[in-house]
C-alpha cells in the first residue's frame, strides 16, 4: 500500500469527527482516499448486519469505488448512485406511508411507460421564441425538480432543446407539472430519477414519519460516503443532508465545488457549504495534486525536456555539417 500524502493523511486521521467534508482538487487523490477510508472502515467492522454505504451521482463512480478498493463490497454493504440507495432504502419501504392510496413505486428506465408521460403547451401568456423554446410543448418526463421555492414548493425546470440549457418554468407551468407529476405516481407509480430524489426528501423530511425513516436507514447503514459531491442536485444532497444531520450517523462527503458538470441534473455545488453547517462536521482539503507537483514545476520540466531535445537537434545538425 502506498503512502498517503500529509494532506490525505490528515483526512485518515481526523475519526474523531462525524462528518468529514473533503474539497479535493483535480489529481489530488481523492478516489484514492475513498477506497482507503472504506478499507480502514471494513478492517474492524463490527457487525454483518449493518454497512457502509459508498454512493456517487453516476454509476462509473460506483465501478471506481469499487476498483480503487480492490474487491466487491458485498452484503450488508451498498455501492451505487446515490437515487438508487434512495429508492431502495426510502422511498420503495415508505412511499405508501407518505403518500397514501398510490400505486406501489417503479423507477423508471428511459421513457419506459411513455403513453403516461404527457406533452403539455407553454402557457399560452408566454411569448412565442422558438430560439428560447417558449411557446413550445414540454414533456412531463423530461421536467426536472431542480430546487425549493423559500416556501418549500419545488422548482421546475426542462430543456426546450437538446442545444439548451435547462430553463425553469413559470409559476403557472409549474403548478400544472407538479400536479401532472403527482396523477402518474398516484395512478402508476412512475417515478423517474428526478421524483425519486425529490420524494426521498419529502419522506426524510415528513414531520410524521421522517424522523422514524432517517433512524432506520442510519441503523442500517451508520456510515455514508458520498463522492463527487459537487454533481449532486439540490434534493439528493437535501436527503443526504437529511440523513447526515442524525447524531448516529457518520459520513465522508468528497468532491470538487469548481467542477460541477451535471448540469441537466441540477448540481449544486454550493451545497457544500450547508453539508459544512451540520453539527459536527469539518471541513478538510485536498489541494495538492498527484498528478504534477505544481505548474512551475511541470513548466521547468518541459522547458528543460525542449531544450534537450532542441540541443540534440542543434548537436546533430554541428556534426552534420
Amino acid at each position: 500500500m502506498r503512502e498517503p500524502t500529509p494532506q490525505q493523511k490528515a483526512v485518515l486521521e481526523r475519526m474523531d469527527a462525524r462528518v468529514r467534508i473533503v474539497r479535493a482538487a483535480p489529481g489530488s487523490g481523492k478516489t484514492w482516499l475513498v477506497a482507503e477510508v472504506i478499507r480502514e472502515a471494513l478492517y474492524d467492522w463490527p457487525t454483518r448486519t449493518v454497512g457502509i454505504a459508498a454512493l456517487s451521482f453516476t454509476r462509473v463512480g460506483g465501478e471506481e469505488i469499487r476498483k480503487a478498493v480492490g474487491h466487491e463490497l458485498g452484503h450488508p454493504h451498498f455501492v451505487g448512485t446515490i437515487d438508487a440507495f434512495l429508492f431502495r432504502y426510502v422511498v420503495r419501504p415508505f412511499f405508501q406511508r407518505v403518500f397514501p392510496n398510490y400505486a406501489s413505486p417503479r423507477i423508471v428506465a428511459g421513457e419506459w411507460g411513455a403513453e403516461h408521460w404527457k406533452y403539455y403547451a407553454h402557457n399560452q401568456n408566454a411569448a412565442v421564441d422558438s430560439s428560447e423554446g417558449k411557446g413550445k410543448d414540454i414533456k412531463l418526463f423530461g421536467c426536472l425538480f431542480v430546487g425549493e421555492e423559500q416556501d418549500g414548493s419545488a422548482i421546475v425546470a426542462h430543456r426546450p432543446h437538446p442545444a439548451l440549457p435547462l430553463r425553469r418554468l413559470n409559476s403557472d407551468d409549474t403548478s400544472r407539472v407538479r400536479d401532472a407529476k403527482k396523477e402518474v405516481w398516484r395512478k402508476h407509480g412512475l417515478l423517474t430519477h428526478s421524483d425519486v430524489a425529490l420524494v426521498a426528501s419529502k419522506i426524510l423530511g415528513h414531520q410524521r414519519v421522517g424522523g422514524m425513516v432517517r433512524a432506520e436507514v442510519i441503523r442500517r447503514f451508520p456510515f455514508l460516503i458520498v463522492d463527487e459531491l459537487q454533481d449532486t442536485g439540490h434534493f439528493l444532497g437535501k436527503s443526504i443532508r437529511l440523513l447526515l444531520e442524525e447524531p448516529a450517523a457518520r459520513g465522508l462527503l468528497v468532491g470538487d465545488p469548481d467542477q460541477a458538470i451535471y448540469e441537466f441534473s441540477g448540481a449544486r455545488p454550493d451545497l457544500f457549504d450547508t453539508f459544512e453547517s451540520i453539527i459536527g462536521a469539518v471541513r478538510l482539503s485536498l489541494a495538492s495534486s498527484q498528478r504534477c507537483p505544481s505548474a512551475v514545476a511541470c513548466a521547468a520540466m518541459h522547458l528543460k525536456d525542449s531544450g534537450g531535445v532542441i540541443g540534440a537537434v542543434q548537436d546533430r545538425a554541428g556534426r552534420a555539417r
